[in-house]
């Protein structure tokens, strides 16, 4: 029995160090899954609040644009229709004006000689036949975008911005160090 008691007193002063280890292991994981259910609330947000107001005011841009081009068509279609239409003039007098005289025109036929239809020898056939033809395609060229949608250095619209960008470098920063030291405790 003392060494079976032995045998217990060593296991549990090494299973301190392993509990030590677990405890580190815990707090990693449920750092991880906080993070991980901040991550399903952000993306729920996004997908029940934030995007359909987006698309209503998208849609209602939209519609206040469509209602101004058709509010400046009309009032173009009217002003174009007042000018369209031609003021009354007063038609002059008629004046005496000299009638031409029909003259005798001579008209001078000369005969041409037409040679008769000859009869060619060769092979009478009742079908026609077809000539190969052949498709030349030629190349077109296609106007291809260069990928930049503004200026030259200047960051496409993410939604992240400038400082956003700052903070997420800064924040991945933070992440390598406080990685470094975890592992450099363990050793």
């Amino acid at each position: 029995m003392a060494e079976e008691e032995n045998i217990y007193l060593t296991e549990g002063e090494e299973g301190g160090e392993e509990e030590a280890s677990n405890r580190m292991f815990l707090f990693i994981m449920l750092g991880l899954g906080g993070l991980f259910i901040c991550t399903l609330a952000m993306i729920g947000l996004y997908a029940f609040y934030i995007q359909p107001r987006a698309q209503q005011e998208a849609r209602n841009r939209d519609a206040t644009a469509i209602a101004h081009n058709l509010t400046v068509t009309a009032q173009i279609e009217l002003a174009s229709r007042a000018t369209d239409t031609p003021m009354p003039t007063d038609t002059p007098a008629p004046t005496d004006t000299p009638r031409s005289i029909p003259t005798n025109t001579p008209v001078v036929t000369t005969p041409t000689f037409t040679p008769a239809p000859t009869e060619t020898p060769g092979p009478v056939t009742a079908t026609p036949t077809a000539t190969p033809t052949r498709v030349v395609r030629t190349p077109t060229t296609v106007a291809r975008s260069t990928g930049t949608p503004g200026a030259v250095g200047e960051l496409s619209d993410t939604g992240v911005g400038g400082l956003g960008l700052i903070l997420l470098a800064a924040g991945l920063v933070v992440i390598l160090f406080i990685a470094r030291r975890l592992r450099l405790s363990q050793q």
